[in-house]
């Protein structure tokens, strides 16, 4: 009986992991929708410093760097933030 409540509690455990990640995914999906559809689309988002371009984050599709960021953030959700506000101008004016 009791290795099967380990048992119990290594799956119950894993669901709940596994719901967290779902959970986190969905949320930040929903959160970042231009970068998400930049990526799905075969596109790509660069993070960390680029010193050939002096920015931090850089989004490109599959030929070309279509927005470049800042060369620093106070954090990494700045940075995301700021793509995602970067990559939504762009899909305003571009379609």
């Amino acid at each position: 009986m009791r290795v099967f409540l380990t048992g119990i509690c290594y799956i119950t455990q894993f669901i709940i992991r596994l719901s967290i990640f779902i959970m986190t995914f969905l949320k930040n999906y929903i959160k970042y929708t231009n970068i998400s559809k930049l990526i799905n689309n075969g596109g790509q988002l660069d993070i960390g410093y680029i010193r050939e371009l002096d920015s931090y984050i850089v989004a490109s599709d599959k030929n070309n760097i279509i927005w470049e960021g800042k060369n620093t953030y106070e954090s990494l959700e700045d940075a995301l933030e700021d793509a995602e506000f970067g990559l939504k101008e762009l899909n305003d004016i571009h379609g």
